[in-house]
């Protein structure tokens, strides 16, 4: 493990209206909005998988039968890894194959889209690849979390540890992956759109937004606006960008 995971993490405690930190939610800003390319990645250390789409990060709605959108990185039954989006009004799933990662154990999982071919990636190794084509549809809107997949009708919370979540609008190659995986990144990195590095300095506790942030790189060409992150259990801390460039953050109670 690098640093960035060992200066600390999140934990999560998988049931919502429990003390602790049941989901952080990020909003629904137009840069989550990634339609064509894509990559989610995070360090994950779960404790339990209590259903097949345990969220892990993203924005993913299945709201019925015929209204779904977004895209999320989750765990499913059998300790397996699955990356969903949604294309030509259709979830797009694709999974590992079972025992994928182990519980109680510290591993780095991504998920990659470039139009063609998703991709999962567990510890920098390839694991599961699909073909899949079309640009990835927001219709109707949602949140993007930590920790849970959440929409109007369901609610698939993670249980265990997320430390060091990415959101890129490149396909990021195994290479890339891999090789950034322990270390933190530059805020400045190509594509990089979305940094929640989930940990305190020197291994302190997370106790200001800025820890749990980590940066939200706004596109260049992008207006900023208000962007509200909140535990889903009621409490909430509202943050604000500056003028373009570079991204500054404040919070209030």
């Amino acid at each position: 493990l690098g640093p960035n995971v060992l200066s600390g993490a999140v934990s999560f405690n998988g049931a919502e209206g429990v003390p602790g930190d049941d989901a952080l939610s990020f909003g629904q800003h137009p840069v989550f909005q990634v339609h064509s390319s894509l990559t989610l990645e995070a360090w994950i250390k779960p404790t339990a998988i209590q259903s097949d789409w345990d969220g892990i990060v993203g924005n993913l709605a299945d709201t019925d039968a015929v209204e779904h959108s977004g895209y999320g990185l989750h765990l499913s039954t059998g300790n397996v890894v699955r990356f969903a989006f949604v294309v030509n009004d259709v979830i797009q799933i694709v999974d590992t194959p079972i025992n994928a990662i182990d519980l109680n154990q510290w591993s780095h999982v991504a998920a990659t889209y470039d139009g063609t071919t998703a991709r999962i990636f567990v510890n920098g190794e390839e694991v599961a690849s699909e073909p899949v084509s079309g640009v990835i549809e927001y219709t109707p809107t949602n949140d993007l979390r930590i920790g849970a997949m959440v929409d109007s009708n369901e609610n698939h919370y993670f249980n265990g540890q997320i430390a060091d979540v990415r959101i890129w609008d490149v396909a990021r190659t195994e290479w890339e992956i891999e090789d950034g995986a322990e270390h933190p990144i530059p805020v400045d990195s190509a594509g990089l759109i979305f940094n929640a590095p989930l940990n305190g300095a020197d291994g302190a506790p997370v106790s200001t937004v800025t820890d749990i942030i980590g940066g939200l790189i706004p596109r260049r060409t992008s207006t900023a606006m208000p962007l509200p992150l909140r535990r889903c259990s009621r409490r909430r801390i509202r943050l604000s960008t500056a003028s373009l460039p570079p991204p500054t953050w404040t919070a209030t109670a």
